[in-house]
This record gives C-alpha cells, structure tokens and sequence, in this order.
C-alpha cells in the first residue's frame, strides 16, 4: 500500500469516527435538527392584507438605515413611495377574485384619478397644494407610505 492510500483510509476512517461520534453526541444531548419554514404565497384576502401590512411596516426602519446611507431626502422620499405602491400592486394580483380587484381600482380611479393610486407627482401636488415645503412634503411621504386604511384591516380581524 503507498502512502497516498494510506493517507485516503487514514483520513476515511478518521470522518466515519468523527461523524458517529457527532451522531451519538447529537442523540445523547437531544441537539434538534433546525425548524423548517414553510413559505407560501398568501391565498386569501385577510392573507394577503397581513403581507401588505408587513411590507408597508417596514418602512420606517429603511428610511432610518437609508438616513444611515446619507441617502437625501428625495430619493428617500421616492423609495418609500415605490416599496408602498409596489406592494400595493402585488397584493392586488395575489387576490383571488378579480372583481374584488375591481372594486378597488374603481375606488382608486375616482379617488385619484388612477386605478394604482396616487402616483408620487399627485402626492406632490397635494401636499404643496395644502402649504407644505418640498421639504416637509418629502417627509411627509416617507411617514405616509407606512400608515395603511385601518377599514380594511378590520375587515379582518373579524
């Protein structure tokens, strides 16, 4: 036998002691193995709101790591303002009933005149329109795209 050979057994061995000494360790200390996560996609509305709401609470925490990130008020401003819309957007297609996906841009059409809601130009506009800074507008925008319509949370919480 040559010495690489004996080096591979050696070595062989060596693991097949190691790992049945983990194993009797691992049984004797009573070491679980880690959980497994199930991750599906919502399937109902009051699903689907709950992951809304998670992606809009966000918020808040990223403004203050993109403050961290000297990243100016604007683009904060533009960023929260996308994250809210964005997930505005996917929680309609995640719902199964089209029509209640309807009914809802039908509200957003007459409301803003956008079936998507706002768009970050009519934010603008109206918060100028009531006095406010484009400062205080920015900012304004970044509280605003974590606050969600507690109606529609109660609905669920029936």
């Amino acid at each position: 036998m040559n010495k690489t050979n004996f080096k591979l057994i050696a070595y062989s061995i060596f693991l097949i002691v190691l790992s049945s000494g983990l194993t009797y360790w691992m049984l004797s200390t009573k070491v679980l193995p880690p959980a497994t996560v199930q991750i599906s996609m919502p399937t109902n509305n009051c699903d689907i709101r709950t992951w809304y709401n998670f992606q809009v609470l966000a918020i808040p925490q990223l403004n203050n790591y993109w403050i961290t990130q000297e990243i100016p008020l604007e683009e904060r401003a533009h960023k929260a303002y996308n994250l809210r819309h964005n997930a505005r957007i996917h929680a309609r297609y995640m719902m199964p009933s089209q029509e209640e996906v309807a009914l809802l841009q039908k509200r957003d059409l007459a409301k803003y005149g956008n079936p998507d809601g706002p768009t970050f130009e009519d934010l603008l506009q109206k918060n100028k329109a009531k006095g406010m800074t484009l400062k205080q507008t920015y900012g304004y925008i970044i509280q605003t795209a974590s606050k969600t319509n507690n109606n529609y949370n109660l609905d669920c919480d029936k």
